[in-house]
């Protein structure tokens, strides 16, 4: 088993290789996104009722000082074609 295959009901170890399937995901969930732009660094996945995904990402605060900070975005994508949407946010302490 590849350390990026999907297990139903866990989670894939992080690839720092976001696919373009994966992309097209966090930018239609992220698409109306205000506050803070982020990229997306790895991702990895869970496939439950649909596919979870959890992006590492570097997040830039949209505002003069540009703050930069690191984030877990969670996304889930449902089964049977409806649009992705963030289920939680997690900012990344030292």
């Amino acid at each position: 088993m590849s350390n990026t295959e999907t297990v139903v009901g866990g989670w894939t170890t992080f690839s720092f290789e976001v696919s373009a399937e994966a992309a097209k995901v966090f930018n239609k969930a992220t698409e109306n996104w205000a506050g803070v732009n982020y990229t997306p660094l790895a991702v990895a996945t869970q496939v439950v009722n649909g596919i979870n995904y959890c992006f590492l990402c570097k997040g830039v605060l949209v505002t003069p000082e540009q703050s930069q900070m690191a984030a877990l975005v969670y996304i889930h994508q449902p089964s049977g074609g409806q649009d992705p949407f963030i289920t939680e946010v997690k900012q990344i302490k030292p």
